[in-house]
């Protein structure tokens, strides 16, 4: 028990409950926030304007609630194992004579904060009680409760007091936790601490607020006004410790990367700082926000912006029974075409053997300029629950996938598409018949005014079951201008017809919006519960787990996998500034 409690001190002191006891020196300057006393080299800073009421929000969460009233976390309370952590906890209470909720509200009145700061390599919890008595008394308690021993008695010291100035503080091994008034801070670096206090009490001309940047950030966040937390960060600090990292040069080497997130690097080789947002309600809100400028777009990354920055996503096809969806603009052709400037030379010579390789299945087009270049910008990539024949059902249930395209002159590319179609399914045919596996039959239809060419599995015995391969039926579909290759035949179907009934829709936001996501959790929970078992045996082979540890990890991730209900991503760009926002809905 007596580690126990003093790790459960320790924590307290970390989380910046603890603040040291010392007196109040003459001739201090008053603070309106750290921003005023933290170092022009500050690089990170994350305000929390009011720590007690997000934890209430935390803790009176719908899904928090749900939580606590399972029986599996109610017979964790309830453990031995859990026992000493709340005994500590009702003692501590008992020592500083308020609960710890009390506690929180009064020593993080002002706001709690976290800073790092790349002059002095330190890190730092900040915060502002409203109360210097409380805050003694709590130090004195933690501090007490730090040097306990197994008997209850008052051992040896795990810090040595020191003082600063007329500022002391308790200096642990890892960390060191000092106060000035009614202010506390936790941090790594002595150094640091020290450096606080020489602010603090001279008061500075060359601190964060007084940055160009952070006036400029704090004015940009001013929609986030309202949220929970906020961070800003310095990014020319960041480009500058990261010198050698691609990331902040504005490139890489990984195509995928690149045609998913390209123009973003742009933005972090140019932009001046970014600004973070959370907001916890019934939902999670995520935000991340940049300037942007026009002339920061890389030329050669039209492919992702669209001209003048206003490549807007195609409005997405939504099945019924859709797992995920994203659609974005993206010239796939400009980017292929643009390979020669992006990549160095071993991925140039990778993508020009794919594209010979690619020529040759689409009978001798260009695979760049013929095939791609007969898309118009803009792509949907849709993942949606599979469907299955009793006779044809696979162990392991995948859903199904497709992707989503428009055709520039659908009359005279769709049959080339679906003479390669042809041959891709030919040359797996061969693969699979030296690997005895099944092989694909082919079928041409007309579904409405769609027409579709699919493949399904030649079953010939009664051995094959079970079998992955029954997961997919590859198919493509032509409807009007609208280009669907799909993973199977159903989807295939479905998707054409929504693409005449139903085109779908983008919330409007008054801007175009570059790239939209949405995952549906009740379809995601049930793909999983279909494959529970399959999970828990690859649990047991990759992990050596027995069952029973298995099937424990399995099943909390389908209770973690319940409470989701919608997950939503916006990526908007245009000329003044970038924001990326993420969306959490939970289930009632």
């Amino acid at each position: 028990m007596y580690q126990r409690l003093n790790l459960y001190s320790l924590l307290v002191v970390m989380l910046g409950l603890l603040p040291s006891l010392l007196a109040k020196p003459a001739g201090a300057q008053e603070s309106a926030s750290p921003a005023d006393f933290l170092p022009a080299t500050t690089a990170v800073y994350v305000a929390v304007a009011d720590p007690a009421a997000l934890i209430d929000s935390v803790e009176n969460h719908p899904v928090i609630q749900e939580i606590q009233a399972m029986p599996e976390y109610k017979d964790l309370i309830a453990s031995p194992d859990f026992a000493p952590a709340l005994i500590g906890l009702a003692f501590f209470e008992n020592q500083i004579g308020e609960s710890w909720r009390e506690a929180l509200a009064t020593n993080t009145g002002g706001g709690l904060y976290l800073a790092v700061d790349a002059g002095t390599g330190g890190a730092a919890v900040i915060g502002k009680s409203n109360d210097e008595a409380k805050l003694r008394r709590l130090l004195g308690t933690a501090l007490a409760l730090s040097s306990m021993g197994p008997d209850g008695q008052q051992g040896d010291k795990p810090y040595e007091v020191k003082e600063y100035r007329g500022a002391k503080a308790a200096s642990f091994d890892d960390f060191v936790v000092a106060r000035y008034e009614t202010w506390f801070v936790v941090t790594n670096k002595g150094e640091f601490a020290k450096l606080l206090v020489d602010n603090i009490i001279d008061g500075t001309d060359d601190s964060l607020a007084s940055q160009d940047w952070f006036g400029e950030a704090v004015e940009h966040s001013a929609s986030a006004e309202n949220a929970d937390a906020v961070a800003f960060i310095n990014l020319e600090t960041a480009r500058v410790l990261g010198e050698s990292e691609d990331i902040f040069r504005g490139r890489t080497d990984n195509p995928a990367i690149e045609l998913m997130f390209g123009g973003i690097l742009d933005t972090l080789k140019h932009a001046p700082y970014a600004v973070a947002s959370l907001e916890l309600e019934d939902d999670l809100g995520l935000s991340l926000s940049t300037p942007f400028e026009s002339d920061w777009a890389n030329e050669h990354r039209r492919f992702f912006y669209g001209s003048d920055l206003n490549g807007s996503a195609p409005a997405p096809l939504m099945p019924e029974n859709a797992v995920a969806s994203i659609t974005s603009y993206r010239d796939i052709a400009d980017w292929w075409l643009s390979k020669e400037d992006l990549y160095d030379e071993n991925v140039i010579a990778q993508l020009a053997q794919a594209d010979t390789q690619l020529s040759t299945i689409f009978s001798g087009m260009d695979f760049g300029q013929e095939v791609l270049g007969a898309l118009q910008p803009g792509v949907q990539i849709v993942v949606a629950e599979n469907t299955f024949s009793e006779d044809y059902s696979p162990d392991v249930k995948l859903p199904a996938f497709a992707m989503v395209g428009k055709l520039k002159d659908p009359g005279a590319i769709q049959p080339r598409l679906k003479i390669a179609f042809q041959s891709a399914i030919g040359v797996t045919n061969l693969q699979l018949g030296m690997q005895g596996q099944p092989q694909l039959a082919m079928d041409t239809e007309q579904v409405g005014s769609a027409k579709i060419s699919s493949a399904s599995y030649f079953v010939d015995g009664e051995d094959a079951e079970g079998l992955l391969l029954f997961n997919f039926s590859p198919s493509i579909a032509f409807q009007g201008e609208y280009f669907i290759l799909s993973s199977t035949r159903d989807l295939a179907v479905e998707l054409a017809w929504l693409a005449v009934n139903d085109p779908g829709s983008l919330e409007e936001a008054g801007r175009s919006i570059n790239t939209s996501m949405q995952i549906d959790g009740g379809t995601l929970e049930q793909i999983l519960i279909d494959n529970r078992e399959s999970l828990i045996a690859n649990n047991m082979i990759e992990e050596g787990n027995t069952r029973a540890a298995a099937e424990e990890q399995i099943d909390a991730l389908l209770v973690f996998a319940a409470f989701l209900k919608e997950t939503k991503l916006d990526y908007i760009v245009d000329e003044s500034r970038m924001d990326l926002d993420v969306t959490v809905r939970f289930g009632d």
